[in-house]
Parts: C-alpha cells; sequence; structure tokens
C-alpha cells in the first residue's frame, strides 16, 4: 500500500487508513516482510511539548497527552535508551533496534510537560540547548520575529533582501501573520550575526531584543540546565544562536560550534559531547569542524532510521514525528517499515 502514490488523500484519510491497518493486523504482518532488514533503530526528537503553546506559529509543539501516547508506544515497541548508549552500541554492533527522545533549542515546557512523562517510563533524553537563550535569556530568531510581528502596528512589514530584492509581508490577519514569521525566518536563517541584526532592525525598527524573565521565560536557564543535569537528562550543544551553519560566513563558525561547547561545559560545570546541527542544515565542511571542534558525535535530520552499524558518527539521522497523530503510522515509523512508504 503505497500512499505515496495517492497524493490527493487528506492527512485525516492519510491517519484513518493508517489506523485501519494497525487495528486490522495488517501492519504487524507488513513490519516482518518490509521492515528494512538493516534497521537498528530511531532517534526522535520535538521542539516543545504544551497543552496551549503561545504563539507557536512555527508549529514546533505538540501536546502533552500525545507526546505520551508516542512515547508509551515507543516503550512496548523497542527499548528507549540514552543517547550514548545508542551510539556505544551501534559501535558494538548491538542487534536489538533501540529508539531514542531528544530536543531542540531548549525550551523550559519540556522539563514542565515532558519531563513528568519521560521520568515515568524510566526514559533518559537528550536536551540540544543554543548558549543565546540559556545564557543570555535572548530568544531565538522565530520567537524574535513572533514578538515583532504580534508587537508591529501596521499591516505590512517591508525587506530588503541580500541581493537587494524587495519583498512586502502582510499582517492583516493571524494567517498572514504566521506566514510571514515562517517565510521571514526561512530567508534570515542563514544572516550573519551582524547582517541578521541589522536586518531586523530594518524590517522592525521599534523591535528591541526580548530578555525572557529568569525561570519565567520560554527557555531553560542556567540553573534550571543544572538541575537537569542532576535529575539525569543529557545536555548537548545546538550552536549559541541557530544560524544554518552552512550559509553562515565561516568565521563564526568558532563562536557558533566550538565556543558553544567551551561555553556550555564552563556553565555546566560537565563535558558536553554531542552536537545538534540547526534544522539538521551541514555540509561536509561544516561536518568536519564540527569533530574538529571536540564533539564525539552529531545529529541531523533526514527523516529515517539509523540503519548502519558504521553510521557516521557525525552525521546521525533523527526524524521529528509532532504532526504524526495517527497511532498506525506511528507504530510503522517506530517498526522500522521503510520510511518511503509515508510522507511524514
Amino acid at each position: 500500500m503505497e500512499f505515496s502514490h495517492f497524493p490527493l488523500l487528506s492527512k485525516n484519510l492519510k491517519g484513518f487508513i493508517w489506523n485501519l491497518a494497525y487495528l486490522s493486523g495488517l501492519l504487524f504482518l507488513l513490519q516482518k516482510v518490509k521492515t528494512r532488514p538493516e534497521y537498528k533503530g530511531i532517534i526522535f526528537f520535538y521542539h516543545r511539548i504544551h497543552p496551549d503553546p503561545v504563539w507557536d506559529f512555527l508549529n514546533l509543539s505538540i501536546s502533552p497527552s500525545l507526546f505520551q501516547r508516542q512515547m508509551m508506544l515507543i516503550k512496548r515497541k523497542s527499548p528507549v535508551v540514552p543517547l550514548e548508549e545508542f551510539l556505544v552500541s551501534r559501535q558494538n554492533s548491538h542487534r536489538t533496534p533501540q529508539a531514542v527522545i531528544t530536543f531542540d533549542d531548549g525550551y523550559r515546557d519540556v522539563v514542565d510537560y515532558a519531563w513528568p512523562i519521560l521520568r515515568t517510563l524510566n526514559i533518559t533524553p537528550t536536551m540540544f540547548v543554543c548558549n543565546d537563550p540559556l545564557i543570555r535569556g535572548v530568544p531565538l530568531l522565530w520567537d524574535r520575529l513572533t514578538q515583532a510581528v504580534m508587537d508591529h502596528t501596521g499591516n505590512e512589514v517591508f525587506f530588503r533582501d541580500l541581493s537587494g530584492a524587495n519583498q512586502t509581508f502582510s499582517l492583516y490577519t493571524d494567517s498572514d501573520k504566521k506566514y510571514s514569521v515562517a517565510r521571514l525566518n526561512q530567508i534570515l536563517f542563514g544572516y550573519g550575526r551582524e547582517a541578521l541584526h541589522k536586518t531586523l532592525a530594518e524590517i522592525f525598527p521599534l523591535l528591541q531584543e526580548k530578555i525572557f524573565p529568569q525561570g519565567k521565560g520560554l527557555y531553560l536557564d542556567q540553573e534550571q540546565a543544572r538541575i537537569c543535569l542532576q535529575e539525569g537528562i543529557e545536555i548537548g550543544a545546538h550552536t549559541v544562536s541557530h544560524p544554518c551553519l552552512p550559509k553562515l560566513p565561516k568565521e563564526e563558525w568558532e563562536k557558533e560550534i566550538r565556543g558553544s561547547k567551551i561555553e556550555l561545559e564552563s556553565v555546566l560545570g560537565r563535558e558536553v559531547p554531542f552536537f545538534a546541527y540547526p534544522a539538521g542544515e551541514f555540509s561536509a565542511e561544516v561536518r568536519d569542524y564540527v569533530q574538529q571542534s571536540g564533539y564525539r558525535a552529531a545529529l541531523a535530520t533526514g527523516k529515517r532510521p539509523v540503519l548502519s552499524d558504521d553510521q557516521d558518527p557525525f552525521t546521525v539521522p533523527r526524524i521529528c514525528p509532532a504532526g504524526v497523530i495517527s497511532k498506525g503510522k506511528f507504530y510503522a515509523l517506530v517498526s522500522g517499515v521503510k520510511p518511503e512508504w509515508f510522507s511524514l
């Protein structure tokens, strides 16, 4: 049943078909004949877990109830292990497929809503945090854009990109605002620090850096991060400000990659051995620089499971199941059924 052959099917109908396949037992047979024989396990990544996220214009959140259902299904299907154990197991040719849970960006609601669920299920996650929000209270780009759009008094904003092209973004409706934040974030993602600061000031002249009160903001602060470590949560680096590394000027790699590790280790008082590429974006040069910076492994995205014992430890793939609300579809994903059989 190749669902990609049915592009006109709605998301809800596809979800119904997957659930029907699950309830009928078809998926149990399917996993035996269509699971990749080289399937070694799967690393999931999430961003925010919140029952009512405020201004989540990029759809980074899922509800605690959905997250709990996904975690319980993972636990029934395969061992869920810490990231370091998973990577060591791959090196030792561990043959039982395993799962890992990770979170990107360092949002506080992960600790508020996801950690109680994971602790109950005896699952140890890894949080990949960015230094700017954690240490300086400076929001990441899309949160700054969201705040700027919500505070903006006009119905449009004007923008000249680095090529000199002029663009206009409508802010008439909530839908317009959501699109504008997503599109501006996509465009500005690869800007260097100075170019980004200058451009934001041009688009939103009244925008000021929003500094969230310690312990009351969107993100973890330093003390909360240290408590996470004490409670068993692993913490990895996710750059200082979450730029698109392949597009970033190379002179800024030192601060964003090596500097992120050094600063985090100083703040946390512990080694930070793992790195996650922002949005999963990397190049061969970026990959090599991450390795040279002293990390032991780096995680990307790729929408696929880990399929080889000799997987390059600096390009480890992950899958974001935040939009997978169908139990049947999620079961297929956890079971290692070929991901090309369905579109995430």
